[in-house]
């Protein structure tokens, strides 16, 4: 296990249990926010953006959404299943959590190309280059193809 393996580990675990205390709407809107970011920011790298501008986009976006998610629910109240709660809490923060240190890992990766950081993602005895990749999500994809685009 090296130091990008622990950073993932250790953004899962903290915003899982930020969800678990924000809950559900909250962390929903959370989860929007780096969903959102993720899109406007792989646009950006496309077009050469500049470290600076990368990171407060993002960060812009997911402190944005994750407020609105806050103000949402003290004017609304709304628990979609009050018991479960803290669980579809947990859920959703491990997921912001994910995307937070990819991320995290992102910066590295495209801006800082030769720090012995970056070269710890790939070499990620654990799950560094899975969260930096989105391995889970590639590997349901393609075991999904077929009930996807199914054959006329």
């Amino acid at each position: 296990m090296n130091s990008a393996d622990v950073v993932g580990i250790g953004m899962i675990v903290l915003f899982t249990v930020f969800g678990i205390v924000l809950g559900t709407v909250r962390a929903g809107f959370s989860f929007g926010g780096i969903v959102l970011a993720f899109q406007v920011t792989d646009r950006m790298l496309l077009n050469e953006a500049s470290k600076g501008s990368y990171i407060a986009t993002f960060l812009g976006i997911f402190i944005v959404l994750t407020i609105a998610g806050v103000l949402f629910y003290g004017a609304t109240k709304i628990h979609p299943i009050d018991s479960l709660e803290g669980v579809f809490g947990a859920i959703l923060g491990f997921c912001v959590g994910w995307g937070i240190a990819r991320f995290i890992f992102s910066i590295y990766w495209f801006y800082i190309p030769d720090a012995a950081f970056t070269a710890n993602i790939q070499a990620g005895s654990l799950v560094a280059w899975d969260i930096f990749n989105i391995t889970p999500y590639q590997t349901l994809m393609s075991r999904t193809t077929s009930l996807r685009n199914p054959d006329f």
